[in-house]
C-alpha cells in the first residue's frame, strides 16, 4: 500500500510564482499539513542533519561529502558517487550550501525517531543543468520512505521543469503543478507514525526528453570559485537540507511531554533578527499610534520583551543602514570609496554578523525581500542559505509571505540546533499596496476616499514627476496605504512567530527593527534617503528574550542600530547561567575587531545593570548631493547640510532632488527632541553654546571616514568675529570642498595660495584643500583687521614657530587638536592638519560588484 504526497500550493500559503515552497499533503493518518513544532521532545533514532555544521572560522563545508555523508548515514547511488560534492549554488534567487549528485541520487535506512520529520529541498539551478537543456524537458523529484519489514509507504514529489498542472494528474487529491523553473523546492515528510522502526529513504529524479549523459561537462559550472570543477557525467540535481529530526528536539531546552525547558548545560540563545524595511517608529501602536496597526508586535514583542523608544538608524536608506548593523560599524568608515551611490558593499575584511554567528557555530539564514541588498555587495557572507529577489520594479511589490514562506521549512529543518534567522521584509516599503488593498481597491484605514491617488504614487512624487491634486485629502490617503502595509507585515510577524512554540521562543532572543523611516511629508518631501529628520531616522527597535529581558520594559536612552552587532554578540556568548561563554570557533580574528566596533552593548542597559547607555548618537545621509549629518546628545539634536558643498547633481532625479533639499534645508538646524519631536522649531540661534558643543562631534565623525584634504578650520575665533589670511603651501593644490562653511565665508584659490575670509561661529567649519600640496611654507592671519602672531596657528597639531612646515609634520592622530576648542587667549585661531589616513578595506568583487549595485538601483529607480 501506498500514500503519495505531492508538491503543491496550499490555500492560505501564498500565491504567485514566488510562492513555490513545498507544502506536503501528509497521508491519511499521518498528522497535519502543518506540522506541529513542540510537545514530544527527541528520543532515540537515527537523526541527521545536511548540510554539516560548521567548524571553526568555516563558511562552506568541504568539498569532498565522503565524512558527513558517511556520518549521517547516507549512500549515493552509484551514479553520483564519483562526482557528488558540497556546492554554492544559486536557484531561484536563493543561494544554498548543497550535495550535488546525479538523478540516481541517495538513499539512507536507519531507526526513526519520536515525532520524526524528514525535511529535503531539491533544485535543478542552471549551474549545473544548462538552461537549454532543461526547457527540453523536466525533471521529477521522488522521496520515498519505506519501512524496512514492509508496510505502508510515505513519498513526496517535486515537479522542477516542464509540466503542467494535468501533466502530473490534476485528478489525484493533492496533485502538483508545474514547479518554478530553477527554484528550491522543500519537502517535508512526516515519519512519526514509524517512531522506533527501521525506515529506507530514496531520493531520486527522473529526467524525461533529455538524457543525463547528453550534458557535457564543459556546460557546468558552479558559483564559489573554490569547488573543484565537476567532471562527466555531470551531477544534475541539488539537494539542500537532508535532514531527519524530531521539530526542535531535546537540544532546544524542551523536556518530553511537559514543554518545560531544561536544558542539562548552558546553550546559547537561538537569534531571530527581523528588519521591516522603512517602518516608521511612531506608526506602531507600541510608540503609541493611533491606529490599530501593529497588534501582534504589540503583543508578542512589544508586550513581552523591551522597547527602546530612541533608536536611530545610521542612514535614512536602506545600504549604508544595513552596512552598519551588520558590521557594528558607522557605515561611512568603512565603505570603500567616495561615490557612495553605487559603492556600497560590507568590505572583505570586515566580518559581517552572519560570518561571526557561523564561527560562532550557529546554523545562519538570511531571507531579504530588498533586492539591492545582495551577494555581490557582501550581504550574502556568512549565511548557509541566502534569498534576495530580482533587481525589478515588480519585486517593490511583492510582499512579506514571500519571506514568511522561505523562513518557515528553513526553521522546521534546522530546530534543535542554535540558529541566527535574518528576515528582511520589504513591506510598507513603496508602492503601498498592501493585499488588502490589492483585493478590494481601499485600505480599511481610508474607506470611503474617492480620489485618484494610490499607492503606486510615491515614487513619482518623490521624483518630482507627479503632484497631489486634493494635497490635504489625498495625503490622508497615502498615510492609510502605508499603514495598511504595516498592519499586514504585522500580521507576517505575528505568523512566524506563531509557528514556534512557547519552547523555543524562551530559548530565542528576537529582535525588530527597521533600516529606515518614511517621511510622508512632514518635511515637505516623500519617501526617504535625503535628510536626516527623524522620521527618517528614528526607528523601531524591540527585543524579546524570555527570563533575560524584562517583559514590558521601555527604555528612554538614545540607542542606535550600529550597537545591535555588539548587544548580539554578547548574548550569544552568554550560556544559560548567565556568564560568558567562550567557544572554540569563536575565531581569534572576530573577537580582535570586535575593539574596532563602533557600537556598544547594550544588555547592560536593557537589564539595568548599567543605565547610562552611549552618550551621543550620529547619522548621515551618504548619497549623492552635498553632505547631511546630525548629531544627538541626550534630548538635543543638531543637522549640519553642507550648503556650499561642490557636489551639485548635474541631471535627472538626483538634480530635482538637489534642488528640493536646497530649497527646505538650513544649513544648521538644532532640535530638543523633548519638547519638538517633530522637528518644527529650529533653535539654533536662540542656543549657539549648544552647536558650538555638538558640531565637533559630528565633524569628528566624519573625519573618521578618511575623507581626502586636508583640513583648514577656524579654531577659537569669537562669533562674528572675521577671520583673513592666507596659506602658502610647497605645491599648488587641485581644489578645495567646503566642510559648511558659511554664506558669508569666502574663499580663493590661486596657484599654491589659498585665501579666505571667515565668519566666525565658534565651531571649526572651513574646507579640505585637495591634491598633493606638500607642506605650508606660510600663513599670514589677521583677526578683525589685526595681525596674528604665528603661535595663534595650529599646523599639525602643535603652534606654528613661522617656519616651513613639513608635509609629514601636518599630519594629526587626533581631530581636532584639543587645543583647537578652548577658549581663551592662547587658543588657536586657525587649524591646519591631515587627518591619519583610514586604510580602506577591499570590497568582494571590486568594480563588478559596485556595478551590479548600481544596476540594481537604476532598475529600482532610485537613480538615472
Amino acid at each position: 500500500m501506498r500514500a503519495e504526497a505531492t508538491l503543491g500550493h496550499v490555500a492560505g500559503w501564498g500565491r504567485g510564482p514566488h510562492r513555490h515552497l513545498a507544502r506536503v499533503l501528509l497521508a491519511a493518518g499521518l498528522g497535519a499539513l502543518l506540522v506541529a513544532w513542540g510537545g514530544c521532545g527527541g528520543g532515540g533514532g537515527d537523526a541527521f542533519k545536511l548540510p554539516p555544521a560548521p567548524t571553526a572560522g568555516e563558511v562552506l563545508p568541504a568539498a569532498a561529502p565522503g565524512p558527513a555523508l558517511a556520518a549521517a548515514g547516507l549512500d549515493l547511488a552509484a551514479e553520483s558517487a564519483g562526482d557528488a560534492g558540497w556546492r554554492r549554488l544559486e536557484a531561484g534567487g536563493e543561494i544554498r550550501t548543497a550535495l550535488v549528485t546525479a538523478a540516481d541520487g541517495w538513499t539512507w535506512s536507519g531507526e526513526v525517531p519520536a515525532e520524526g520529520r524528514l525535511h529535503v529541498g531539491v533544485a535543478a539551478p542552471a549551474e549545473i543543468w544548462p538552461q537549454a537543456e532543461r526547457r527540453a524537458g523536466r525533471l521529477e523529484v521522488t522521496v520515498t520512505a519505506r519501512p524496512a519489514g514492509g508496510g505502508e509507504e510515505v513519498s513526496a514529489r517535486a515537479v522542477l521543469a516542464g509540466p503542467t498542472r494535468d501533466e502530473v494528474g490534476a485528478g489525484e487529491e493533492g496533485a502538483g503543478e508545474e514547479g518554478e523553473t530553477g527554484a528550491w523546492h522543500d519537502l517535508e515528510l512526516d515519519l512519526s507514525a514509524f517512531a522506533g522502526r527501521r525506515v529506507e529513504v530514496s531520493a531520486r529524479a527522473a529526467v524525461s526528453d533529455v538524457a543525463v549523459s547528453d550534458v557535457a561537462a564543459s556546460d557546468v559550472t558552479v558559483s564559489d570559485a573554490a569547488v573543484s570543477d565537476v567532471a562527466a557525467p555531470a551531477p544534475v540535481v541539488a539537494w539542500s537540507p537532508i535532514s531527519l529530526a524530531a521539530p526542535f528536539s531535546a537540544a532546544t531546552g524542551e523536556a518530553a511531554g511537559d514543554g518545560v525547558a531544561a536544558t542539562p548545560e548552558p546553550r546559547r540563545p537561538n537569534v531571530l533578527f527581523i528588519v521591516v524595511d522603512t517602518l516608521r517608529a511612531d506608526h506602531l501602536g507600541a510608540y503609541g499610534y493611533h491606529r490599530d496597526t501593529s497588534p501582534r508586535i504589540d503583543e508578542l514583542l512589544a508586550g513581552r520583551g523591551v522597547v527602546l523608544e530612541q533608536a536611530w538608524a545610521q542612514a535614512p536608506w536602506t545600504l549604508p543602514s544595513a552596512v552598519s548593523y551588520f558590521t557594528g560599524r558607522y557605515p561611512g568608515e568603512i565603505l570603500s570609496g567616495h561615490d557612495l551611490r553605487t559603492e556600497f558593499a560590507i568590505p572583505a575584511a570586515v566580518p559581517s554578523l552572519a560570518e561571526r554567528f557561523r564561527r560562532l557555530g550557529y546554523r545562519t539564514a538570511g531571507f531579504y525581500a530588498n533586492p539591492t541588498l545582495h551577494a555581490g555587495n557582501g550581504f550574502a557572507r556568512g549565511f548557509e542559505s541566502f534569498y534576495t529577489p530580482p533587481p525589478t520594479p515588480a519585486s517593490l511589490a511583492l510582499h512579506g509571505d514571500t519571506v514568511t514562506e522561505r523562513a518557515l521549512p528553513w526553521l522546521r529543518s534546522h530546530g534543535g540546533e542554535p540558529f541566527f534567522l535574518y528576515l528582511h521584509y520589504l513591506d510598507p516599503h513603496d508602492p503601498y499596496t498592501a493585499p488588502v488593498v490589492e483585493a478590494t481597491g481601499r485600505t480599511p484605514f481610508d474607506p470611503g476616499y474617492g480620489g485618484a491617488v494610490d499607492g503606486t504614487w510615491p515614487h513619482a512624487l518623490f521624483s518630482g514627476d507627479r503632484e497631489l491634486p486634493d494635497p490635504e485629502r489625498d495625503l490622508e490617503h497615502l498615510v492609510a496605504l502605508y499603514d495598511s502595509e504595516v498592519a499586514y507585515v504585522d500580521g507576517e510577524i505575528g505568523r512566524l512567530l506563531d509557528a514556534l512554540p512557547e519552547a523555543v521562543l524562551a530559548d530565542t532572543l528576537v529582535v525588530l527593527t527597521s533600516d529606515h523611516g518614511e517621511e510622508l511629508l512632514d518635511h515637505g518631501w516623500w519617501k526617504h534617503g535625503i535628510t536626516v529628520y527623524e522620521e527618517q531616522l528614528r526607528v523601531p527597535l524591540i527585543l524579546r528574550w524570555d527570563g533575560r529581558l524584562p517583559a514590558g520594559a521601555r527604555v528612554r536612552r538614545p540607542v542606535e542600530l550600529v550597537d545591535l552587532v555588539p548587544t548580539l554578540l554578547a548574548a550569544a556568548r552568554v550560556g544559560n547561567d548567565g556568564g560568558a561563554r567562550d567557544s572554540a570557533s569563536d575565531s581569534a580574528s572576530d573577537r580582535a575587531s570586535d575593539g574596532a566596533l563602533d557600537g556598544v552593548d547594550l544588555l547592560p542597559s536593557l537589564t539595568g545593570a548599567d543605565p547610562a547607555g552611549r552618550a551621543a548618537g550620529f547619522a548621515q545621509h551618504l548619497s549623492s548631493g552635498p553632505a547631511r549629518v546630525a548629531v544627538r546628545l541626550g534630548e538635543w539634536k543638531l543637522a549640519l547640510f553642507d550648503r556650499r558643498s561642490g557636489a551639485v547633481p548635474d541631471a535627472g532625479m538626483a538634480r530635482r532632488l538637489y534642488r528640493v533639499s536646497m530649497g527646505r534645508l538650513a544649513r544648521v538646524e538644532l532640535y530638543h527632541l523633548g519638547r519638538d519631536p517633530g522637528e518644527h522649531r529650529n533653535v539654533a540661534d536662540q542656543h549657539p553654546r549648544l552647536v558650538e558643543r555638538l558640531a565637533p562631534l559630528a565633524l569628528r565623525q566624519l573625519d573618521a571616514q578618511g575623507r581626502p584634504g586636508l583640513r583648514v578650520a577656524a579654531g577659537a575665533v569669537p562669533r562674528g568675529a572675521r577671520l583673513t589670511g592666507e596659506v602658502r603651501f610647497q605645491a599648488p593644490p587641485e581644489g578645495w570642498e567646503s566642510d559648511f562653511l558659511a554664506p558669508a565665508d569666502e574663499v580663493a584659490l590661486e596657484g599654491d595660495r589659498l585665501r579666505f575670509d571667515l565668519v566666525g561661529e565658534g565651531w571649526p567649519k572651513g574646507l579640505r584643500v585637495l591634491g598633493d600640496t606638500g607642506g605650508v611654507e606660510e600663513v599670514r592671519l589677521r583677526l578683525a583687521g589685526a595681525e596674528v602672531a604665528p603661535a595663534r596657528v595650529s599646523l599639525g597639531g602643535r603652534p606654528w614657530a613661522g617656519d616651513p612646515v613639513a608635509a609629514a609634520a601636518l599630519v594629526a592622530e587626533g581631530w581636532p587638536p584639543a587645543a583647537a576648542l578652548s577658549p581663551g587667549s592662547s587658543a588657536p585661531l586657525l587649524v591646519v592638519w591631515r587627518p591619519d589616513t583610514v586604510a580602506r578595506t577591499a570590497v568582494p568583487g571590486g568594480d563588478e560588484a559596485a556595478r551590479e549595485t548600481e544596476r540594481r538601483l537604476r532598475a529600482l529607480g532610485y537613480i538615472q
